[in-house]
């Protein structure tokens, strides 16, 4: 099936499932992120001419009352899975972050011990330079 048609069919269902009309859907929409779409707009979406904008996406399933994931012909159950991985990938991320900063922290330390040792040895090396002349 087609993902434009699909997603429209979803609109179309959770709208009606709300009890709206195009008209009043379009004005909570509108309403919502101060835009001026028109039912001609809707009606496309619903019938799989077009898909929405991806910058309204969010604003739509919120009010069709649904996932996002859901919108585009994700099950619940993939969703909550997605979402679950994204929760995982998110502690992976958190992790290598930590990781990461602490690393940091060893290479400053680190640079700072190199830092002192070349200037031991530079002054080693006027020392010896000194006894020379």
């Amino acid at each position: 099936m087609d993902k434009k048609k699909f997603s429209g069919e979803k609109i179309a269902f959770h709208r009606d499932k709300l009890r709206l009309n195009r008209k009043e859907f379009i004005e909570k929409l509108n309403d919502l992120l101060g835009t001026k779409y028109g039912t001609q707009a809707l009606y496309s979406w619903e019938k799989g001419v077009s898909i929405p904008p991806a910058d309204i996406v969010p604003a739509l399933a919120y009010l069709l009352e649904m996932n996002i994931l859901e919108l585009f012909g994700m099950e619940a159950s993939d969703a909550e899975q997605v979402a679950r991985h994204n929760e995982e990938l998110t502690a992976e991320v958190e992790k290598l972050r930590k990781t990461v900063g602490a690393q940091e922290a060893e290479i400053q330390r680190l640079t700072g011990k190199v830092e002192a040792s070349e200037s031991f040895v530079d002054k080693l090396m006027g020392q010896l330079k000194g006894n020379k002349d």
